[in-house]
């Protein structure tokens, strides 16, 4: 039946020409129970997180506060309140040199942001981003500073370093809180000073770079464990911005999903309403990357069903299940049990005795690599 056959003052707050489907039907902010008969229609307010659908469309409800900010950059996905309130920080704090520190979960795109954050800098110099987990002690100077033609053996050429590379531009610091000993030693004598000296140089050079740098909200605890010096991060964090994770922005699940699904479809693409309720509520432990993940799955799956009005993306728990962390802790999956029938070795024992290397020997045509068989548990690592 259509909305145009019952008179406007029993419709009220219904300002769509739709068709009303079902005995019940979410609408204009309520929900419409319709009695066609009596022409009666009563509601019931929605509340966040309820959905709705209207015709081939799912909308969901989300309470937006008055004073929300509205910010937004071409090169991320989505409205809700908490990226707001994360891209109107980038607005705030983009023009001036100051240190920012982007904390938030991984996955939630915190490289996406730097890149944001440069771009709305107005630095004429490029991003470069150091992954701060992957530079050893012996290579972090060479690595940021460069180094000198003869400086050290294997040295036959001049190299610039990350911060010459970035000169007028922004030094990404990705994944600090995996930054060695040695590399924070070197990084808080830089941010002392603001200036560096190419290995095998004696001349002293300004860095002209603005720093941003990559953390986890576990920052905190590997400063309590003293793991990472509370030093370096008091310079670091000047400005810090939270991502939110992926679980705090439902509203922004179905523009991200439609945005991944459209890149790699190469076509108009359109989600059945049991696959978007699945994303909203589902609980992205892995955040935006692992939705990017799923989405691209989808799409890989299900492309042979593309027709002329485009792709129709259908629910599929298998393609759900494959999840490389578990919701709960966010650590690894247990992987496969190996095909060995030998028995698990055990962990009592500090060291085998005579019988056990003699057992083993003998069991292996005297190969002494076969002791490697046997455990042997090491002490304790004090850290």
């Amino acid at each position: 039946k259509s909305l145009d056959d019952i008179p406007v003052d029993t419709l009220k707050a219904v300002l769509l020409d739709h068709v009303i489907t079902g005995p019940k039907q979410y609408w204009a902010g309520n929900l419409v129970e319709a009695d066609w008969k009596d022409q009666r229609i009563t509601t019931a307010p929605l509340g966040a997180g309820d959905l709705l659908r209207i015709g081939d469309a799912t909308l969901l409800c989300h309470v937006r506060p008055a004073a929300a900010p509205r910010a937004r950059h071409p090169s991320i996905v989505g409205v809700g309140v908490g990226l707001g309130l994360a891209l109107r920080e980038v607005e705030l704090v983009a023009s001036y040199p100051t240190t920012v520190a982007l904390v938030g979960e991984t996955g939630v795109g915190k490289e996406v942001f730097a890149r944001a954050l440069h771009e709305a800098s107005g630095r004429s110099g490029a991003m470069v981003a150091l992954n701060c987990g992957g530079v050893s002690d012996t290579l972090v100077t060479s690595e940021l500073f460069g180094h000198k033609k003869g400086a050290f053996t294997g040295a036959d050429r001049r190299r610039s370093g990350l911060i010459e590379t970035a000169r007028g531009g922004t030094l990404f610091l990705d994944e600090i809180m995996d930054a060695s000993p040695g590399l924070q030693a070197v990084l808080l004598r830089l941010f002392e000073t603001g200036e560096y000296r190419a290995v095998g140089s004696d001349h002293t050079e300004h860095a002209d770079v603005r720093f941003v740098v990559a953390a986890q909200p576990e920052i905190e605890d590997r400063i309590a464990e003293r793991r990472f010096r509370l030093d370096l991060w008091a310079r670091l964090a000047r400005w810090v911005i939270r991502i939110p994770p992926l679980r705090e922005r439902q509203e922004d699940i179905g523009a991200l999903a439609h945005h991944f699904a459209t890149h790699y479809a190469g076509s108009p693409v359109r989600f059945q309403p049991e696959l978007l309720r699945a994303l909203i509520h589902h609980p992205w432990p892995g955040n935006v990357r692992e939705l990017q993940g799923l989405v691209e799955r989808l799409v890989i799956a299900q492309k042979a069903q593309t027709t002329a009005d485009g792709l129709e993306l259908q629910f599929a728990p298998a393609l759900f299940a494959r999840k490389l962390t578990t919701p709960a802790s966010g650590t690894p999956a247990t992987p496969p049990a190996t095909t060995s029938t030998k028995t698990p070795p055990s962990k009592a024992s500090v060291r085998p005795g005579a019988d056990a290397l003699r057992s083993a020997l003998a069991e292996h045509g005297g190969n002494v690599r076969a002791l490697s068989l046997i455990h042997i548990s090491e002490p304790t690592r004090p850290y």
